[in-house]
């Protein structure tokens, strides 16, 4: 009779599908020959004996792959005066076992520790790489609320899309060469890489419309009517004056867009002209001004301006008349 005592399970090679255990043999068997009569020795009831010196049963790990094979420690065995013979050898075995990784790291393993009678090992598996990759895809949220002129917008999308194939890495490396499944944490970071990659070109694509003016560059009718129409219009946003509808909205494959477009282009250049006409006033007011204390300072006159000498032609014409 025998029966095995697991004590802990060390260790778990989920790449060379080996599972590392420590655990007490227990074995009791009846050898006849053994027995006597407490009568004649003295009363006493047991008796130990060094491993080796008496019969023991050929007992193995099959599914063993340590060099050694056998790995237990040769314990003394106890012999009862009844002929019962009790050995608990201990060992630390190294066995195999077949593991499923595809839902890796919520699988369950069932290894057989094959020593008659059979054990069978229950393994449960806990990862600690799931909130780290979850809290990484996370950040990539954040480079969307920085504003289009930060240059760390694409520092912090390519730091991500790093640890992201960093930790795919790992999970590459604990896999077993010889799996026939993907592990389910293996397909999350695969996810979870797509999903970075498409955010860090979608940032790099805003930054290269944010830097584009329209001297090098022109916007196309599409782009121009999905950002300033059909955009604004599904996130529910308002332009001061402008009240957007759907019936409003310009098709993307018809010429009412270019109706539109030339409209908005035509107030953009309006205001731009007025914005200009009024910097260029008023930086001739201010260069005036300097001049003419410049001229009070030194003594001497300021030169006129042209609007200045009209009016002082005008005014000399007036008197001339009166």
């Amino acid at each position: 009779m025998g029966r095995v005592s697991l004590q802990q399970i060390i260790d778990v090679d989920e790449k060379n599908q080996i599972v590392y255990v420590n655990a007490w043999l227990d074995y009791t068997w009846y050898d006849y020959k053994l027995s006597w009569d407490l009568s004649e020795y003295g009363n006493i009831t047991d008796v130990r004996f060094p491993a080796g010196k008496i019969w023991k049963p050929d007992v193995l790990l099959y599914n063993s792959v340590d060099a050694n094979f056998d790995s237990t420690y040769q314990t003394n065995m106890v012999v009862y005066n009844d002929g019962k013979v009790h050995w608990v050898p201990p060992g630390i075995f190294k066995i195999s076992c077949k593991i499923n990784i595809e839902w890796f790291p919520f699988d369950e393993q069932q290894c057989k520790f094959k020593v008659l009678p059979y054990l069978t090992l229950l393994l449960e598996q806990r990862f600690n790489l799931i909130m780290p990759c979850i809290l990484t895809t996370l950040m990539t949220l954040l480079g969307f609320t920085l504003p289009p002129d930060a240059g760390e917008k694409i520092t912090l999308q390519i730091t991500v899309l790093l640890s992201i194939c960093f930790f795919l890495g790992i999970v590459s490396d604990m896999s077993p060469p010889t799996s026939e499944a993907v592990p389910l944490l293996g397909v999350f970071f695969s996810c979870c890489m797509i999903v970075v990659t498409a955010s860090t070109v979608f940032t790099v694509y805003v930054l290269n419309l944010h830097y584009r003016t329209p001297e090098t560059h022109e916007m196309s009718a599409m782009t121009r009517s999905i950002l300033l129409y059909w955009l604004p219009w599904i996130l529910r946003m308002k332009r001061p004056g402008v009240k957007l509808t759907y019936a409003s909205l310009p098709s993307l494959f018809s010429t009412k867009l270019k109706s539109h477009s030339e409209s908005l282009i035509r107030n953009i250049k309006e205001n731009e002209a007025s914005i200009s006409r009024s910097n260029s006033f008023e930086i001739e007011r201010r260069l005036h001004f300097y001049m003419s204390a410049s001229g009070i300072m030194n003594g001497v006159s300021p030169p006129l301006t042209e609007v200045q000498s009209s009016q002082v032609s005008n005014s000399s014409r007036n008197l001339v008349l009166m």
